[in-house]
């Protein structure tokens, strides 16, 4: 009997694409909790470059770089390709850059595969009402029409909730707290410490924020104009 070549061939095909899928799957639980938004901040620019390497060509021997990767899924799993993931954070010296070469500042699209990635600086810590915020990067995830606005916390910072001086921000979510890996010296310097860190990140597309609600917005320049007036 000879071999049905066709049918082997889908065999393999589907094979696969099962296997790929298994891959995908490992990085996201079975019905995974949506990540949680949090607050804005005044500090947001619109228009910052398409780049995932946001560190200026010259770092202090006393900085810290880290590469922040993950995927982007839906609730159910499924990898998001082509997702828009906008990023700003503060310097090591805790302040904002909005100059002309925006450090610090970025914006990166999910792959087919619904994965990211980006190499920023440490974020310093700033002041407010008498303590510190915890050190922190804001994202702004968008799918379709569902946006998605939210921070990363690392979690051996001291700083983070009941510690953190914001109070409607969400530094004690478990969704925004990751753990940072060591991972030696940031290439292409002697000295420079290096971190890397995953943060997967689950939207909502049924009951997630539309774009057009603005919801997220009005509550970081809320919570902006508050931050400024502590």
């Amino acid at each position: 009997m000879g071999v049905n070549w066709i049918s082997f061939l889908i065999l393999i095909t589907l094979s696969i694409a099962t296997h790929s899928d298994t891959i995908k799957r490992n990085h996201c639980k079975v019905h995974p909790t949506t990540t949680s938004d949090d607050a804005e901040g005044p500090f947001f620019i619109n228009d910052a470059p398409v780049r995932s390497y946001l560190l200026p060509p010259v770092i202090n021997e006393t900085e810290e770089a880290i590469t922040v990767t993950g995927f982007v899924t839906d609730t159910g799993c499924q990898h998001l390709s082509g997702a828009k993931v906008e990023i700003w954070s503060a310097g090591s010296d805790g302040e904002y850059h909005d100059d002309d070469d925006l450090w610090y500042r970025g914006v990166v699209y999910t792959d087919s595969d619904g994965s990211y990635s980006f190499t920023t600086l440490v974020p310093g810590r700033y002041p407010l009402s008498n303590s510190l915020r915890p050190s922190h990067i804001h994202f702004k995830v968008r799918y379709d029409d569902i946006e998605l606005t939210t921070q990363l916390y690392f979690s051996d910072d001291p700083y983070l909730s009941p510690n953190d001086p914001c109070k409607s921000c969400g530094s004690g979510e478990e969704t925004l707290i990751r753990v940072r890996n060591d991972s030696g010296i940031l290439n292409g310097t002697d000295t420079i410490k290096y971190w890397s860190i995953e943060f997967d990140i689950h939207l909502d597309l049924v009951d997630g924020t539309k774009v057009s609600d603005g919801t997220n917005q009005i509550v970081g320049w809320i919570v902006g104009f508050w931050l400024l007036f502590v």
